[in-house]
């Protein structure tokens, strides 16, 4: 069935029924398809088959991760250029440390959200076998 494949490349098998099984390639012939799902080997039926993609690229876990650093970065940076210098005041004072903290905590979360929506949002599979 996928004899261009390599034992290990990640799929996802569309299967007739409706149901879906993503899972590590153990063996192919013509007729059945091995993949390890979790921990768990299962034979598929050619037969049962609607779609096979190969599963590539990032995870949708470290775009958000990189979102996330993005957006901490950019709130540190603005946060400390807003700040004062403190050592002199006698009032109330924002510190350039504290609003950079401050400014990080706030930027991180859309970065987060944004990260997110980069990594489900990316084609990282490709259709290489429809019944």
């Amino acid at each position: 069935m996928l004899q261009r494949l390599t034992s290990g490349d990640k799929l996802r098998v569309e299967l007739k029924q409706g149901k879906t099984a993503e899972g590590h390639l153990i063996s192919s012939t013509d007729t059945t398809l091995t993949i390890e799902v979790g921990k768990v080997t299962r034979d598929i039926n050619q037969s049962d088959v609607k779609k096979i993609y190969l599963v590539f690229g990032k995870s949708t876990g470290k775009t958000v991760l990189k979102g996330t650093a993005i957006g901490a970065g950019t709130g540190a940076v603005f946060g400390a250029g807003l700040g004062e210098d403190c050592s002199k005041s006698s009032g109330v004072c924002l510190s350039r440390g504290g609003l950079a903290i401050l400014g990080a905590a706030l930027f991180a979360i859309p970065g987060a959200i944004i990260g997110l929506i980069v990594g489900t949002s990316k084609n990282n599979h490709q259709l290489i076998y429809e019944a």
